[in-house]
């Protein structure tokens, strides 16, 4: 019985250990889709007509850009654009806190200041989400081995402390 429990205990941990890597995976995908839906917008912006918040409201018709179904839901439902576009960004579980402010930082100058003054602050937003990531990555890549192996010691020492 000892064996069974003890073998659930490292198993157990063990996953918790691959979830841990698992979620700063997920976590440096969203910082790369944040960067794409950045980039597109100051590519839209720069070629483009329309309006700042026109552009924006285009985002309803493709699947490409970084808008949660959330933010969707809530500009059909009445919600202005800086309103569903903060509660989804709120809402994002694999975005850390500072991510967050940077991309909600996104409506400080958006449709408020002429086209080249967006440009060069999507330029500085796109390039401190590239900062951000890269330092994500050399994170995970020391750290890869690391998560399993310290969730299988925690496992073990509790399988000690238990017998």
């Amino acid at each position: 019985m000892k064996v069974i429990g003890s073998t659930a205990i490292l198993f157990v941990s063990l996953l918790c250990g691959l979830n841990m890597v698992c979620l700063k995976k997920r976590n440096i995908d969203e910082i790369k889709k944040a960067i794409l839906f950045l980039s597109q917008m100051r590519t839209s912006l720069e070629f483009s007509l329309k309006s700042p918040q026109e552009l924006f409201e285009d985002i309803k018709l493709r699947d490409d850009f970084f808008v949660r179904d959330r933010s969707l839901e809530l500009l059909n439902m009445g919600f202005s654009i800086e309103e569903a576009f903060d509660l989804s960004i709120k809402e994002d579980k694999f975005l850390d806190k500072n991510e967050k402010v940077l991309l909600n930082s996104l409506f400080e100058f958006f449709g408020i200041f002429d086209r080249d003054t967006q440009e060069k602050r999507f330029n500085l937003l796109i390039a401190e989400f590239g900062d951000v990531l890269h330092k994500k990555e050399e994170e995970l890549i020391k750290r890869e081995h690391l998560y399993p192996v310290f969730a299988v010691s925690v496992g073990v020492g509790i399988i000690i402390i238990l017998i």
